[in-house]
């Protein structure tokens, strides 16, 4: 019993120290916490953002226009430091005229001569869009394309070859950045309503159309490498069907087809030949007519091109009436020594036996 009782007492001693300790720990727990609390209390004025006073502003109006530099500016914190030089000068030309509205666009072209509005449309890529936009028009065309050839004189004939002088520079300039086949499709669909300008579609003699396409188109194509000058002669092969014509001549009885020989002798001469001051590109355009011709052909088409023409009983030079027939057959001699020594340089022996036959 006595041990019994000392067990007792010992298992309440050890229940009390246990308790203790449990007591122990609660308190220094709740130690703990209020470290914690007074720890966050006191970073609590470090930590957080005091609201500030504000100054207020007034609301200013949204712009409507923008200087040229403001655009550049601002296209260039929007872009890329690298992409900013180049896109600066398209960016701001699209900004300021992207707005215009082409009748005042259109008003605005309508106050400069053609020759200034050709330097125009060289300064930027949508300026030269909207010269082209603006020479298309049906009001443009109607006032600016001159349709009426005949009877002029002489100082009417001047101005008239200048001014189609001025719209060789404008279409050359305003197409410039289009591909070559593009380029002359838009321009000779501005022309090709023109009666004067097409093979025997004007009666008239003293007609001065033809004279005005052949300045007009050496302006045009004027210092263009040879093989764009060969795709402008089989553009104008197919849109007036000019081989198709020559054969008609050719193979003709002479005299009989007089009209059709006269058409062809002025188209060739006034349009392709007699506007280049170098022997050498007229040379090369009296090649390109005479090439898809035998020999014999050739002849007869240098015949056609220099030599005399008599009209209504008259001996003629061309549709001004004059008699120039010692230089006519001087350019038919000078014509043919010319595709002679072509045909020797580019053929060989045999071929130039055959030459000599001319």
């Amino acid at each position: 019993m006595k041990r019994r009782s000392s067990n007792m007492e010992r298992r309440s001693s050890n229940m009390e120290r246990r308790s203790s300790n449990m007591e122990r720990r609660s308190s220094n727990m709740e130690r703990r916490s209020s470290n914690m609390e007074r720890r966050s209390s006191s970073h609590v004025g470090k930590f957080t953002i005091t609201q500030k006073f504000r100054r207020r502003t007034r609301s200013r109006p949204t712009r409507t226009i923008m200087t040229r530099s403001q655009v550049s500016s601002s296209s260039c914190s929007s872009s890329s430091s690298s992409s900013c030089s180049s896109s600066s000068s398209s960016s701001s030309s699209s900004s300021l005229f992207s707005r215009l509205p082409a009748e005042v666009f259109d008003l605005v072209l309508d106050q400069l001569t053609v020759v200034e509005v050709s330097v125009f449309s060289m300064a930027s890529k949508e300026i030269s869009q909207k010269v082209v936009d603006y020479v298309s028009t049906l009001s443009w065309r109607s006032r600016t394309v001159l349709q009426t050839f005949h009877d002029s004189t002489c100082r009417d004939h001047s101005s008239i070859m200048g001014h189609y002088r001025d719209l060789g520079l404008l279409f050359k300039r305003c197409t410039l950045l289009l591909p070559t086949k593009e380029r002359l499709k838009f321009i000779f669909s501005k022309f090709s309503q023109v009666p004067c300008f097409l093979l025997e579609q004007c009666f008239h003699l003293d007609c001065s159309g033809f004279s005005c396409y052949g300045v007009f188109l050496q302006t045009l194509i004027a210092g263009w490498d040879q093989l764009e000058c060969q795709r402008v002669f089989n553009f104008l092969c197919d849109i007036t069907n000019l081989l198709h014509k020559m054969e008609t001549v050719i193979s003709g009885k002479p005299g009989v087809q007089w009209f059709q020989q006269v058409q062809l002798r002025l188209f060739c001469r006034q349009v392709l030949l007699d506007p280049w001051s170098s022997q050498q590109e007229t040379q090369f355009w009296l090649l390109l007519l005479l090439k898809p011709w035998p020999l014999v052909s050739q002849a007869h088409l240098l015949f056609i091109f220099y030599g005399p023409v008599r009209l209504h009983g008259r001996w003629c030079e061309d549709q001004r009436g004059l008699e120039r027939t010692r230089e006519d057959q001087r350019g038919l001699a000078v014509s043919g020594l010319q595709v002679v020594q072509v045909q020797i340089k580019s053929a060989g022996s045999d071929s130039t036996n055959s030459c000599f036959c001319l």
